[in-house]
């Protein structure tokens, strides 16, 4: 079943990626093959996670707000594509060593370090998170820039808008000697903005 919904949500991807919103990957050598990493991208749109499973080569783990899984039927859906339930507030450490356990069994992980969608486009200050599970596991940071889902789906719509064109550029591979958490999250937010002048 798990592989079945895996490639179905692929099929889908694909389609909604191709022809509904047109979507240009740059930077995609800088991806490994397979994990761990630690994918850490800007958030602007309901839409980003799954863009990112589409654009990416390995099947990948993410933080998913735990009121998408109250309703059962999406639960087990959003469970099979290896979703993490993430607190609405703050991310337990619950929830963070969860994601702790899937890197370390070799898993790729999506982590958006401002915990939750701008409004503006604007950067949020980010959360120490991605911090603690950069130093705990030594997995690797991938900044990536999302652009154009904001226009495809903006934070508050309840329909998608056909057309928008979609870039999701891929950094270079991170990696830090640091300890503190919330300064690692600093330097990935930091290397997300710098790929705005690509």
């Amino acid at each position: 079943m798990a592989y079945f919904l895996y490639f179905t949500a692929k099929f889908l991807s694909f389609l909604t990626f191709t022809f509904i919103f047109p979507t240009r990957v740059r930077g995609k050598e800088n991806v490994p093959e397979k994990g761990p990493c630690i994918i850490v991208a800007n958030h602007v749109s309901f839409l980003d996670a799954i863009v990112l499973g589409h654009t990416l080569p390995m099947r990948v783990n993410y933080f998913a707000k735990d009121n998408l899984l109250d309703i059962f039927l999406f639960s087990r859906i959003l469970d099979y594509l290896g979703a993490i339930p993430l607190e609405r507030d703050e991310p337990s450490s619950m929830s963070l060593r969860a994601g702790l356990k899937a890197l370390r069994k070799k898993k790729a992980l999506v982590v958006f370090p401002e915990g939750t969608r701008s409004r503006t486009g604007k950067r949020l200050p980010p959360k120490p998170g991605i911090g603690f599970l950069h130093a705990k596991s030594g997995a690797p940071l991938i900044p990536v820039l999302i652009d154009g889902t904001q226009r495809a789906m903006p934070v508050g719509a309840h329909y998608i808008r056909p057309g928008a064109r979609i870039t999701i550029t891929y950094g270079v591979v991170l990696k830090t000697e640091k300890k503190d958490y919330l300064q690692i999250s600093e330097m990935a937010m930091d290397e997300i903005e710098k790929l705005e002048s690509i």
